[in-house]
């Protein structure tokens, strides 16, 4: 018999049901930048810039739809890092040169 065994399980850690420890300390760290920075803001849109940057922290950390097992930041600093000319056809140069 031969068995297959992983060579790492990973997991994400619950802190309750549906949140993980990861976001937990997100959301808190999201927070506190907000407490600090508030200082600096028009005291009538206080409540708005927490609701704001809390709003964004929540979209950025969930599940992305178009990269299963990612969050939606790290789908995004894909997007930024990755080539342009990353996955091309091999004459995707030759046209390339003969354009300019």
């Amino acid at each position: 018999m031969i068995f297959i065994i992983p060579k790492e399980i990973a997991s994400e850690n619950k802190l309750w049901k549906s949140i993980y420890i990861k976001d937990f300390v997100a959301i808190i760290g999201t927070l506190f930048f907000a407490w600090i920075t508030s200082a600096s803001i028009y005291k009538g849109l206080v409540l708005f810039y927490y609701i704001f940057l809390l709003s964004i922290c929540i979209i950025l950390i969930s599940k992305s739809t178009k990269n299963p097992n990612k969050r939606v930041w790290q789908s995004v600093a894909i997007l930024f890092m990755r080539s342009n000319r990353t996955y091309h056809s091999i004459n995707f140069e030759v046209r390339d040169n003969v354009q300019e």
